[in-house]
């Protein structure tokens, strides 16, 4: 319509709807028709401030001032778009900061600023950054739904696009955060968030399969490198950090660093304590360490996690057989081996204790000290006759008590 009136009206409806492009190309139609209308240059400023064209709505506010009339109504004008280029100037000094502390403070004035200028993609992707700073697992899924409902209207912002592929980062969905950067650098190949991104992703990942290979080869050392190589190429991505915590924990088990696995499925539970894999690694190394208790209590919270797995349910009456094990003479410790020992670990371990403890030793000792020596040579040799016995040794390492077995063999 060839009237400035109604322009004007229908962008004040349209900026009421918050669609700020419409309202925008009414008032500038409006200026188009009627150049000295200082109302026209107002209402063309605000919805340049909604689609956070900050500097310029300034410009804008500058020609409505120029024009008679506008003076009870430009200088409140003026001082409202100043406060909204304060808050953006504090909130971009605060994020240069790179910190947490420097990022909530960033993230706080721009949910003021975003629901200021509602229109502005250029400050939700300021406001979405410092979220994910801020709050780097919590912020990410907020960030990968408010991102989404951005990119309907603008699916070629280079911005945008890299925001949203570090909250797919954030969620530990790496390939399609490698995507969005690769896109958001073919529309802007000079896009430095871009670039710097996919660099850190394609490092870490490149250091992650390389210890992945080198766990599948069996050199167990080599993975555990890459894994904490891969954990300092980004000391904030929590999520990627629980897949390779857990990945260490299992490269440690493999080398019986029973403590260092536990170690390790600790941090990965401090991430997500529902991860059920962090929690069976844990269960199966606190058996190795002999806390059969603690083992148990693990795999049966797995168990409350996954009710129909069997291998958990298998893991966990294989805890409580050696909780019960546990409760007998431990016959490997009599003869200073593991309970993993092979037939000739046991046999070398029996004459290496069958030798100290050997009464002929002791015979210049007290006769407490022989008689104890005495009891000591007779359990090795028990404890010898049992392990050297395949037969004997299955019942054993099934459960069966030492008096059992042998009760068994003599009737």
């Amino acid at each position: 319509p060839q009237n400035a009136t109604y322009c004007l009206n229908r962008a004040a409806a349209l900026l009421m709807l918050q669609k700020s492009e419409q309202a925008l190309a009414d008032a500038q139609k409006a200026i188009e028709l009627d150049p000295t209308n200082f109302k026209a240059h107002i209402r063309a400023a605000k919805c340049l401030s909604h689609l956070g064209k900050l500097s310029d709505a300034r410009r804008q506010l500058s020609t409505a001032q120029s024009l008679p009339g506008s003076e009870g109504t430009v200088p409140a004008e003026l001082a409202s778009l100043g406060q909204l280029e304060n808050m953006l100037r504090n909130s971009k000094q605060a994020l240069a900061q790179d910190t947490e502390q420097g990022a909530r403070e960033a993230a706080l004035t721009l949910t003021t600023l975003a629901d200021r200028c509602p229109g502005s993609v250029s400050i939700a992707c300021l406001q979405m950054d410092a979220i994910l700073r801020s709050r780097p697992k919590q912020g990410a899924a907020q960030v990968l739904a408010e991102s989404a409902r951005w990119l309907r209207a603008h699916t070629d912002n280079p911005d945008l696009l890299c925001v949203r592929g570090k909250a797919l980062y954030g969620t530990g969905q790496v390939d399609q955060a490698l995507k969005h950067f690769a896109e958001a650098l073919r529309l802007d190949p000079d896009h430095t968030a871009s670039r710097k991104m996919r660099s850190l992703l394609k490092e870490m990942d490149s250091l992650k399969t390389r210890g992945n290979d080198a766990f599948s080869s069996g050199r167990y050392d080599e993975a555990i490198e890459r894994y904490t190589e891969a954990m300092a190429v980004d000391k904030n991505n929590i999520d990627i950090h629980l897949t390779l915590y857990t990945n260490r924990a299992t490269a440690k088990y493999k080398l019986k660093d029973y403590a260092g696995a536990v170690d390790d499925c600790n941090a990965a539970l401090g991430i997500n304590s529902r991860h059920v894999k962090a929690l069976l690694r844990r269960a199966a190394a606190k058996l190795e360490l002999e806390e059969y208790k603690a083992a148990i209590s693990d795999y049966e919270e797995a168990q409350q996690m996954e009710p129909n797995d069997r291998n958990i349910a298998q893991g966990l009456r294989n805890a409580k057989l050696e909780l019960k094990k546990s409760m007998r003479k431990d016959l490997y410790k009599m003869l200073g081996v593991t309970k993993h020992a092979t037939d000739s670990e046991i046999k070398k371990g029996y004459r290496k204790m069958a030798l100290q403890c050997h009464p002929d030793r002791h015979s210049s000792g007290s006769e407490e000290e022989r008689a104890e020596a005495e009891k000591k040579f007779k359990e090795i040799g028990e404890a010898f006759e049992i392990l050297s016995d395949p037969q004997k040794k299955e019942k054993y390492d099934q459960g069966q008590d030492v008096e059992e077995i042998n009760g068994g063999g003599g009737g």
